[in-house]
């Protein structure tokens, strides 16, 4: 289904539910979206560490508001979906290398990793890099994770927002 047509009806919970099914499928582990943070941010930011690489799709195509954060987490899930195939049919590479082509947020954008606009002013830059800080902190046992701390902290300094 062309994305310029997708209107999904599932809830946010039954995509969740997809979405952590298609990871294990991958033998993979991934940092949950927020939904709040989604709707406010009008992006849905999927950080997911494949055989120790960690890769921030970001989908932003359907804008903010619950509809919005659906249909852009349910495009995360497609395109995971067809790239775990592509992986498992040993075309993964050639997949991948088509995918940086597109129209895609670079993933080591100091922007995309603290899931944040460029447009956003210092406050909401701030508290967005406060809240990715706190969120991949190692001392927070549910979502803490080094190496994903230390892209934060980067992403910080190269927006000046680290003190």
């Amino acid at each position: 289904m062309p994305l310029a047509q997708f209107n999904t009806t599932k809830t946010w919970e039954r995509l969740q539910t997809e979405f952590r099914a298609e990871i294990n499928k991958w033998g993979a582990e991934y940092i949950p979206a927020s939904f709040n943070e989604s709707v406010r941010l009008g992006q849905v930011t999927v950080p997911i560490n494949l055989r120790g690489q960690w890769v921030y799709p970001v989908c932003a195509k359907f804008g903010g508001g619950k509809q919005g954060a659906r249909n852009n987490l349910a495009a995360i899930l497609q395109v995971v979906h067809y790239s775990r195939l592509a992986d498992q049919r040993g075309i993964g590479g050639p997949f991948a290398e088509v995918g940086k082509l597109l129209a895609l947020p670079d993933p080591d954008s100091p922007y995309v990793v603290l899931g944040i606009n460029e447009s956003d002013g210092i406050a909401e830059r701030t508290a967005g890099y406060r809240r990715k800080v706190k969120e991949t902190h190692p001392d927070n046992l549910a979502t803490g994770n080094r190496a994903t701390y230390d892209r934060v902290r980067k992403a910080g300094e190269e927006l000046g927002l680290v003190a």
